[in-house]
């Protein structure tokens, strides 16, 4: 039974933070935040499922612009600081 709990609140998550850590590293943002998501409490899962979504946001805010597409990037730039 102590295994199973062990497992489930440790192992488990702690599975999801090192996946989302290498989708963050290989800039994998919306993937990555969802990984955290899955983490949980784990270590800081919460604030950097959020940084990387706002990660996310800026890349999506970079892309627009490169695009000429400048009240798309603005939007999403506003919410990175948001």
């Amino acid at each position: 039974m102590f295994a199973i709990l062990l497992c489930w609140k440790i192992v488990i998550p702690q599975i999801h933070y090192s996946k989302a850590e290498k989708l963050y590293e290989n800039k994998q943002f919306s993937e990555a935040a969802q990984e955290y998501g899955k983490a949980k409490s784990y270590r800081d899962a919460v604030e950097r499922a959020v940084e990387a979504e706002k990660a996310q946001l800026y890349a999506d805010g970079v892309e627009a612009y490169s695009k000429g597409e400048y009240q798309k990037a603005a939007e999403s730039f506003v919410k990175v600081v948001g």
